[in-house]
């Protein structure tokens, strides 16, 4: 790529950015942040919750930061594919589709442990040590693991890998991957599990009669602007309907608080060993 076209594109990308942060700013006029509560208000958002049959544990109210990252599309996946064996390997539009010759079996409760092992095999997979296992987004039919910015887990589709299963064995998997996070900004603070379950809460999002239980920081990719994905800091929270056992997952937008209504995900039945 020439560096005039480079230029074009990031230039893209920062417009798209200031954007986002001009709509941001203004929806963030009606946020609640549980930062600007007393403690007094605090245990009332709490009372509130129990009145409601909405259990959580104790939450952080440390803050943490974050940058606003971006990505450009790669051929690694393509270029690299050759380097496979013992499996039916294809790459389309960026993802890897691969479906072992013969299925690897796992004992009960050891497939998470199977899968990392895999993960190993440089030639049952690509770019596995960059991977990390994901349990909040592993269902009773996939195994997630996704890639990491400085030890932060990257939960967007571009950055995961999933393995199938099926009966007790591991089939195949799928993978997309990023080669190189851009830094677009410096570290900006992102608010705490805390807040973001207050912010929530408050918006009416968390039904009556309900559990969370778990809260995660993570960077999702949120804009494409000119092939490129801009990614933030996001607080995922997993709410388990104490009734029907579904899991629901919450977005929180780790800068301003603001709920990403459209990122929700229905249904997601964790995998332990």
């Amino acid at each position: 790529m020439d560096f005039k076209r480079l230029e074009i594109i990031l230039m893209a990308v920062f417009v798209a950015l200031d954007i986002f942060l001009f709509v941001s700013y203004h929806q963030n006029q009606n946020v609640f942040f549980s930062s600007n509560v007393t403690q007094s208000g605090t245990d009332s958002i709490r009372q509130d919750m129990k009145e409601d049959n909405i259990s959580v544990d104790k939450l952080s109210n440390d803050t943490q930061t974050g940058y606003y990252l971006a990505s450009r599309p790669n051929n690694s996946l393509l270029n690299n594919a050759y380097r496979l064996s013992g499996q039916n390997a294809s790459v389309s539009d960026g993802e890897l589709t691969s479906r072992f010759y013969e299925p690897v079996e796992f004992k009960k409760g050891k497939a998470v442990s199977t899968a990392k092992a895999l993960l190993k095999e440089r030639n049952r997979v690509l770019y596995g040590s960059q991977y990390t296992y994901a349990a909040e987004l592993s269902t009773s039919g996939q195994i997630v693991f996704v890639q990491k910015h400085n030890d932060q887990a990257v939960f967007d589709s571009k950055a995961r890998l999933e393995f199938e299963i099926d009966d007790g064995t591991i089939t195949g998997y799928t993978q997309r991957y990023i080669n190189n996070f851009i830094v677009l900004r410096e570290k900006n603070t992102v608010i705490s599990a805390k807040e973001a379950v207050d912010n929530i809460y408050m918006s009416s999002e968390i039904p009556t009669n309900s559990t969370i239980i778990w809260t995660k920081l993570a960077y999702y990719g949120f804009l494409d602007a000119k092939g490129s994905t801009i990614y933030i800091p996001t607080w995922y929270i997993g709410i388990r309907d104490n009734s029907s056992k579904n899991v629901t997952q919450k977005q929180v937008n780790g800068f301003t608080g603001t709920i990403l209504k459209n990122k929700s995900s229905e249904s997601t039945f964790n995998v332990t060993e």
